[in-house]
């Protein structure tokens, strides 16, 4: 059974009507003139959308050196702080994600490394945690339930969890991860949310999840890039940033 307690304003340990509310926490910023902005918000759920093969993969990838070695992604959006990072690739094998890292790192970091006092590589090993789920099912929702994938992956992340928690939990592609049911129906998919949000609220870290999602074939045939060109339940796209 699901905890729920009322409380009004006034039986908070912090009056929200009075005090003046927390900062946003910030995973990934940008700059706009001489103010700085959150660009990926910590603690939330969060999708990247693209047709197959622009990048995705690669993106998601750069983002977790990014946050693991402190080095903007991209070039262009400062990291908030250093942190921890888990990913789960679905389609890729071990010897996969080791190309996939290396070719990021080596483009990343070209001849400038040998500038740092010390290798960021090899500290960014210590805070980026990798697992392929390729040629297993691995689906986090059965008939409206979580699966034992799911569990077990939240166990392994609370018994790694560094002791500042983790940053970011990458998952890719989502369709590896959603299962048969929360693909097409909006019940099971908000289900899926649910759980995923989960991961942020039961980890310490409150770590930001993002997941990279193909866009239907209608937005690609459109071109449309708007929040609705995600494949597959509405509610999906509803239920993240």
């Amino acid at each position: 059974q699901i905890p729920f307690q009322m409380k009004f304003i006034n039986e908070q340990s912090v009056n929200f009507l009075l005090e003046e509310a927390p900062e946003m926490p910030r995973l990934i910023n940008y700059t706009e003139g001489h103010h700085t902005k959150s660009f990926i918000r910590k603690g939330i759920v969060g999708m990247l959308v693209g047709s197959g093969g622009v990048g995705k993969t690669h993106a998601l990838a750069q983002l977790a050196i990014s946050i693991t070695t402190g080095i903007p992604w991209f070039g262009k959006y400062p990291v908030e702080k250093i942190g921890y990072v888990f990913m789960g690739m679905g389609e890729n094998s071990e010897e996969d994600i080791h190309r996939l890292l290396r070719k990021v790192v080596k483009k990343l970091f070209q001849e400038e490394i040998t500038f740092f006092d010390k290798n960021p590589l090899l500290e960014a090993s210590k805070r980026l945690a990798v697992a392929s789920f390729n040629g297993t099912d691995s689906s986090f929702i059965c008939k409206g339930q979580p699966t034992q994938s799911y569990e077990l992956l939240l166990h392994e992340l609370k018994e790694r969890e560094p002791e500042e928690g983790w940053s970011c939990i990458i998952l890719d592609p989502i369709s590896r991860f959603l299962g048969a049911d929360a693909e097409t129906d909006n019940a099971s998919a908000t289900r899926f949310v649910a759980l995923l949000e989960k991961l942020t609220l039961e980890l310490k870290g409150h770590p930001t999840v993002l997941f990279g999602h193909h866009m239907s074939k209608n937005a690609q045939a459109s071109r449309n890039t708007d929040q609705a060109a995600a494949r597959g339940s509405s509610a999906i796209t509803d239920g993240v940033r």
